[in-house]
């Protein structure tokens, strides 16, 4: 079940991955050119061990949090705190099962299981990964909640890359 839910989760990334890439950039590219890419430059990481992924790692991460609150602040002259209203008008029942479909993707997490066995502090595995999957929750809230601030429910709803028509 686990090397199924890899292989799955794995084809969904690829997927989602090309299809950003081919709607947002490259129209006229077939979709496989982008999936391709991306499976080979995995391919090579992994290869190469799991030093080269932390170090990738390293100089990327830095540049997500930037740009997220670069689009955060560039966003905020023409947010209307009005967009949120009203909150919850249909109840509580649409909220929830709104959540259960992104909640299903936080199974992701599991996949950093893969690393403690290489983990040097093994006790503070626990710690960090509850520390990041709380972190993640946060960011994720806050996307959210400056598409609906900045483009209104509806319109956000509607955009297949609303954190992207941000920027």
């Amino acid at each position: 079940a686990y090397l199924g839910f890899l292989f799955l989760l794995t084809m969904v990334i690829t997927r989602e991955f090309g299809e950003f890439l081919n709607t947002a950039f490259m129209p006229e590219t077939p979709i496989q050119v982008f999936n391709l890419t991306l499976i080979l430059l995995a391919t090579y990481a992994v290869y190469h061990g799991i030093e080269v992924i932390c170090r990738i790692n390293q100089w990327v991460f830095p540049l997500m949090p930037t740009n997220f609150l670069f689009i955060v602040f560039a966003a905020l002259p023409v947010a209307k705190l009005t967009n949120l209203l009203p909150v919850m008008s249909e109840g509580l029942y649409p909220v929830l099962r709104g959540s259960l479909s992104p909640s299903a993707f936080r199974g992701e997490v599991f996949l950093v299981m893969f690393l403690v066995p290489y983990a040097q502090k093994k006790e503070k595995t626990n710690f960090y990964g509850a520390v990041a999957v709380i972190l993640l929750g946060i960011i994720l809230a806050l996307d959210v909640l400056i598409h609906v601030i900045v483009l209104g429910s509806d319109l956000s709803t509607n955009l297949t890359f609303p954190t992207f028509i941000l920027g």
